[in-house]
C-alpha cells in the first residue's frame, strides 16, 4: 500500500507545478492596428522631437526636427529602415543626444529583429 501512496503523492506534487500557468510578458509581436502618430520629445532647451506617422497600420514617414531648425526633416520609414516593419508602440524607444542626433530603437515582428 505504501508503494502506491508515494508515487501518487509525487504525481500530485508534479501536477501542481504544471497546473498553474503564469501569464507571459507582452511580446513586441502583439501589434494592434494603430494609426495615430508616435511622437518622442526631449525636454531640452531646443525641444528636439521625432514623429513616426502611420498609414494603414504601417509606419509611413519619420519626421525629426528641433526648435532652432526652420524646417522639419522628413523621410520615408521604409526608405530609412530598408524593409517594411510592423511596430508595437509600447516597444518603440527614442534616445536623444541633444540636437545632434536621435536614436530610434524598435523591434519588428516581420523580420524578428
Amino acid at each position: 500500500m505504501k508503494i502506491l501512496i508515494v508515487p501518487a503523492i509525487a504525481l500530485v506534487f508534479a501536477w501542481s507545478f504544471t497546473a498553474c500557468k503564469s501569464s507571459a510578458p507582452p511580446s513586441f509581436c502583439d501589434t494592434a492596428c494603430i494609426n495615430e502618430p508616435i511622437t518622442f520629445q526631449h525636454p531640452s532647451a531646443d525641444s528636439p522631437f521625432v514623429t513616426i506617422s502611420l498609414t494603414n497600420c504601417m509606419p509611413d514617414t519619420i519626421t525629426w526636427s528641433h526648435r532652432m531648425l526652420d524646417s522639419k526633416r522628413k523621410m520615408g520609414f521604409e526608405e530609412l529602415v530598408g524593409k517594411t516593419a510592423r511596430l508595437n508602440k509600447d516597444f518603440v524607444k527614442c534616445y536623444f543626444n541633444d540636437t545632434s542626433y536621435a536614436w530610434l530603437r524598435f523591434n519588428d515582428c516581420n523580420t524578428g529583429r
